[in-house]
């Protein structure tokens, strides 16, 4: 395959740049769809700073393409980079384990590699890693949480997340020492709880931080999972009453 010193000369790098170009740009809106609808409960940190990284790359392409004599190897480090950025969101090791390498007399192979990376990273379907669970009040203090989508029992962390208008540390006491939290099954119809709660420093990345709220982890066991998904669902209680009290409780989907 021939070399080009100038980018706007070689067709084929033009051609394939349309294609990256164009998946480049629906990730974008679909990503800017969801973090504008208000039926979303919730968004990742990560999906605004994906957007913006995005956003930034649309724009530097654009230049590139609207200029006359920009060297290809311009144009690959700017690809290359991308592929780094990119794999702090898509990559299990969060980096470029082998680093791509721009041979000019090798011109189409060298881009070839990089476009095959990008298109993979991009094409990747975009997942709401947090869904925020419907909890309900019902008789007796008792409040339920149910789980429509019962897969995510086996794919989840559970977040448990509550304010009340008292200290923080009391709160934290309060809720270790009398709150039971089991299976919708065990809890209403035979009153027993089970669930180990551990508190959180701060809450995961992947959820809203609100402010005042006190963030557990809900630490289930195989046997737990199980309950879960033949009962439907979470049930709590409190012995007590909190003042202005606020739960909330979330499902983590495990990378």
């Amino acid at each position: 395959m021939a070399t080009f010193l100038h980018l706007h000369a070689s067709k084929d790098l033009i051609s394939k740049m349309n294609e990256l170009m164009s998946t480049l740009s629906y990730r974008t809106e679909k990503l800017a769809e969801k973090l504008s609808d208000s039926n979303v409960q919730s968004s990742e940190l990560g999906d605004y700073l994906m957007l913006q990284l995005l956003n930034k790359t649309q724009s530097r392409l654009h230049y590139y393409f609207t200029q006359d004599r920009i060297h290809p190897s311009e144009l690959f480090l700017e690809l290359h980079s991308l592929i780094g950025e990119l794999a702090v969101f898509m990559k299990k090791e969060k980096r470029i384990l082998e680093p791509f390498v721009y041979k000019h007399e090798e011109q189409g192979t060298s881009f070839q590699k990089v476009l095959d990376e990008l298109t993979d990273m991009l094409s990747m379907v975009l997942e709401q890693n947090s869904i925020s669970l419907p909890v309900e009040k019902q008789k007796y203090g008792i409040y339920t949480s149910k789980i429509a989508e019962k897969s995510i029992i086996e794919s989840s962390s559970f977040i448990f997340a509550v304010k009340a208008d008292i200290d923080g540390e009391k709160l934290k006491q309060l809720l270790q020492s009398n709150l039971k939290m089991g299976s919708i099954r065990d809890l209403v119809n035979y009153h027993l709880g089970g669930f180990k709660l551990n508190v959180l420093a701060s809450a995961p990345r992947q959820i809203p931080y609100k402010v005042n709220y006190t963030y557990f982890k809900v630490e289930l066991e195989a046997e737990d999972k199980e309950k879960l998904t033949r009962s439907g669902g979470f049930a709590f209680h409190l012995s007590g009453e909190l003042p202005n009290v606020e739960y909330t409780l979330w499902a983590i989907r495990n990378d």
